[in-house]
């Protein structure tokens, strides 16, 4: 099926949800597809449908039904020879004492009746329909009403006639009953067509487009005193409503489009802000919702260039009219809006459908549903309905997306709402959280991990269990599923899913392949994090405690590291695969592993099997880069080369597994689990390729490779850190190598201040100053410009220090005993520098010439100040006078 999501409209609720087709796996036999592609053009959108287990499709005069379980072979029926076309709401396939039959009826009433799917032999009887024609079929069965040996259909025309049939199983006979129907004959009717006169538009608006049958519980209880359940017929044309009492075979109710008009008016009146005329409201669809009806509806105006969509909610209608409730238009973007006329109520009436799954109709919330579901041939929609049904105008969510391929039909059932487009692909109608459709979660099998991760834990076995539901998209079963564990402490919960992750991916199967293994982690990692976040227990789970080897660190820290290793492990095996030197490497690497933890085994168990132990890759490289590189310089290069080629293939790995949408975000504050000894890895191998540069006589693609190689695990190395960066050793060393503009580059990048100010102050003065205002602008927010001052005072370079300007440095140089009066000077604050000048003398005890030459400084000062400080000049006279005698 070629999809596009539809991005027009806003979505009314969290972006938490996509709604997608999700293909099912029934295959469509080559007959229906063969049918299918030869009137791919012209073909109907209502031929296909589904239930009992059981697809058909209907095509001309042939029917098609095939087990959609078993997949036994395709049959192939012969219906009624009949002047008007079949669509698959004339058919019926049942089952009965755990044989299915079907029945069919053609549009003039012609009924044929397969007992057993399995026989070729049918009952045929015709029903007077006075020239009405056929609308649907439907089994009426309801298990306070079921006979053993018949079954009840319920057969509705367009004109609004009811029909009971009775299909009896022993002798195979057919019988019928009119159970009621709008008047056409009545005096009523007659008078309204002489008044009145008789259109095609009232025609049309008296057709009914759905019929539908609903049990109300009786007033009257059987002989074990249990309920009893009435069947109703409701039909629905596009102006009127109508319920038939199947047993009374009478009308209870008839609702009008007009009940609905001012609602609908104040709405269209609401959301245009601007005056109406000739509101025209039409009836669409119907389905039963929460102990009354869901009716879909379109709305147009005089002044409207499109056709406006409502929901409305019907409470009520067992006995009497229903009332109306909760209501609310439900927007479409324009790419879907330019498939209707508003002058033309034949593109939406009968066109438009609408399904709503019997669980999520009978719940009370349609959250952890699929929503109730609108199709038309080109695209489907899911809306929300509120929970508090008094809240008029609401609508929690509102997803749509588009098909290439035309709908071709529907189906619904107690869980999900399916569709079959012209290419025969069947699809549910899913609300998924975002991302699931990519994790491939729902391809893994749970049967191969339970018994090695569930031991006998209460907690643990609730967690799996829901967490499997849910990668079988099964997603109200796993909320049930974990409502126990939700009062958990965070620190509990955390620890739960945390340790439950990490028995899924650090396990080792010895009988999968190593890719599918790999491939099947990451999905297992990606859809538990999923799951979290489906579940509204992401943020407790990250914020929560989890000790890892006696040391206690955030759920999100632990999460990142596990998604992360798994990508990793990932990047390791491709890289392995890429020459025999790599493999080669690898196994070695194991071997050091394996030392490290007393163990044996390949790189598939030690390294990309148990990924626990992929934190002791990079130390383990390094350590096997010793033994081989004492060759000769050209193998100490593939050497290098093979060590850097793998750290780069990691490095590489946790920064695409960090721009995923799907990545952990870590609690503020908090180290990544890449950074310390993990990262000085990196820049331990960085440091070995530059003293090779150094060293060796290399060609120039030799030493350009070897450069690349360093700077970019440079740069990972720097990514890690989370502390200020002073003179990164690597940095430097580039400079030294003559890598200024690199190293420039680098250090202004991860703000190494004390490379910047060392390269800066070997400029010349003019270009020396220029940059340094430069990262005094661009660094204002981490104080560069004080950092600037400590690092001139600690290499003693009082002028350039002296040099610097600015309030800050101002407040910088005033806590500096040895530089405060010589600011003071340069800014002429004669008075104070002459006091500081005071006090620094006083305190010198060691030097009698620098403590004469401060008294004599202070004097000076003092003198030169346009306020003449006589204290201090006769503090100064006194002292030197007594340092004369």
């Amino acid at each position: 099926m070629n999809l596009k999501k539809e991005s027009g409209m806003k979505d009314l609720t969290t972006n938490d949800l996509d709604l997608v087709f999700d293909k099912q796996n029934l295959e469509c036999p080559a007959v229906v597809r063969e049918r299918l592609f030869q009137g791919r053009n012209d073909i109907s959108t209502d031929v296909w449908s589904a239930q009992n287990g059981y697809s058909w499709f209907v095509n001309r005069h042939d029917l098609y039904v095939w087990n959609q379980v078993s997949k036994l072979k395709i049959l192939q029926f012969s219906l009624p020879t009949t002047g008007l076309p079949y669509s698959a709401n004339s058919i019926a396939v049942f089952k009965k004492d755990r044989k299915a039959g079907v029945l069919a009826v053609s549009g003039e009433g012609c009924v044929r009746y397969w007992a057993s799917l399995s026989s070729n032999q049918f009952f045929e009887t015709t029903l007077d329909l006075s020239k009405e024609v056929v609308l649907s079929v439907q089994v009426l069965d309801h298990e306070s009403s079921a006979s053993p040996n018949s079954l009840l259909f319920l057969l509705s025309t367009t004109s609004g006639s009811v029909w009971i049939l009775r299909a009896d199983f022993q002798d195979g006979s057919l019988s019928s009953l009119k159970v009621g129907g709008r008047d056409e004959k009545g005096i009523t009717r007659r008078l309204s067509s002489i008044l009145f006169g008789s259109s095609k538009a009232s025609m049309e608006a008296s057709r009914v487009i759905r019929s539908l049958v609903y049990w109300r519980e009786s007033e009257e209880v059987d002989q074990h005193n249990d309920s009893v359940y009435d069947p109703v017929a409701l039909t629905l044309s596009s102006n009127t409503l109508q319920a038939f009492d199947i047993r009374g075979r009478a009308l209870l109710w008839s609702y009008s489009n007009v009940t609905l008009m001012d609602r609908i008016e104040s709405t269209l009146k609401r959301i245009s802000m601007t005056e109406i005329l000739d509101v025209r409201v039409y009836f669409l669809d119907i389905a039963c919702f929460r102990e009354g009806f869901l009716v879909l509806l379109g709305a147009t105006h005089e002044s409207a260039n499109n056709i406006t969509f409502f929901l409305a909610h019907l409470e009520g209608g067992d006995y009497t009219a229903p009332q109306l409730g909760w209501s609310s238009h439900i927007p479409i973007s324009s790419s879907c809006s330019h498939h209707f006329d508003v002058m033309d109520e034949s593109s939406f009436v009968g066109r438009v459908k609408l399904f709503v799954p019997q669980e999520t109709g009978q719940s009370s919330t349609c959250e952890r549903t699929d929503g109730v579901l609108i199709i038309y041939a080109g695209y489907v929609q899911s809306v929300y309905v509120p929970n508090d049904l008094g809240r008029i105008n609401e609508l929690p969510l509102n997803k749509m997306l588009l098909s290439s391929e035309k709908i071709i039909g529907e189906s619904v059932d107690e869980r999900y709402c399916y569709i079959m487009t012209n290419n025969g692909v069947v699809s549910a109608l899913r609300l998924l959280p975002k991302g699931f459709e990519e994790t491939g979660l729902h391809e893994v099998s749970f049967s191969d991990v339970i018994p090695d991760i569930v031991p006998e834990n209460s907690k643990v076995d609730a967690f799996h269990k829901a967490y499997a539901h849910f990668a079988k998209k099964d997603i109200a079963k796993a909320s049930a599923l974990m409502k126990p564990l939700l009062s958990l402490k965070n620190n509990d919960l955390a620890s739960l899913a945390c340790k439950y992750l990490f028995n899924l991916i650090d396990q080792t199967d010895s009988d999968c392949l190593v890719e599918n293994e790999l491939r099947k982690k990451k999905r297992q990692c990606q859809g538990v994090i999923l799951f979290l976040k489906q579940m509204d227990i992401y943020e407790k789970v990250r914020t929560g405690k989890v000790n890892v080897n006696g040391s206690p660190k955030s759920g999100a820290a632990f999460l990142a590291q596990m998604y992360e290793q798994v990508h990793i492990a990932v990047a390791i095996r491709e890289w392995q695969t890429l020459t025999e030197d790599n493999d080669f490497a690898l196994n070695m690497i194991s071997d050091i592993v394996g030392k490290m933890y007393g163990v044996q085994g390949d790189a598939d168990s030690i390294i990309l099997g148990k990924l626990s132990n992929l934190s002791d890759v990079p130390r383990a490289t390094l350590k096997a880069m010793e033994e081989l590189s004492k060759k000769t310089c050209d193998e100490r290069f593939v050497v290098l080369q093979i060590a850097a080629d793998l750290f780069l293939a990691i490095a590489t790995a946790i920064t695409n597994c960090r721009r995923s949408t799907a990545s952990v975000t870590l609690v503020p504050g908090e180290e990544l689990w890449t950074g310390g000894s993990f990262a000085d890895t990196f820049d331990a191998l960085a440091i070995t390729l530059l003293n090779e540069l150094r060293s060796a006589t290399l060609g120039r693609t030799e030493s350009a490779r070897l450069k690349d190689y360093a700077v970019r695990l440079t740069m990972f190395n720097l990514g890690e850190r989370t502390g200020r960066i002073e003179g990164h050793p690597t940095l430097v060393a580039l400079y030294t190598l003559g890598e200024e503009k690199i190293a420039l580059d680098l250090a202004e990048r991860f703000k190494d201040f004390k490379l910047l100010c060392r390269i800066c102050l070997e400029y010349e003065k003019g270009l020396r100053d220029e940059r340094l205002e430069t990262y005094k602008k661009r660094f204002a927010d981490d104080d560069f410009d004080i950092y600037l001052c400590q690092y001139l005072k600690n290499k003693n370079l009082n002028e350039e220090l002296l040099e610097q300007k600015g309030e800050r440095v101002d407040g910088f140089l005033s806590s500096l005993d040895t530089m405060r009066w010589r600011r003071e000077l340069q800014n002429k604050q004669f008075d104070k520098a002459g006091r500081s000048l005071l006090s620094l003398a006083d305190r010198e005890e060691d030097d009698a010439w620098k403590q004469k030459a401060y008294y004599s400084l202070a004097k000076l000062s003092a003198l030169c100040s346009e306020n003449r400080d006589e204290e201090v000049i006769s503090m100064c006279n006194e002292k030197l006078s007594q340092q004369a005698s």
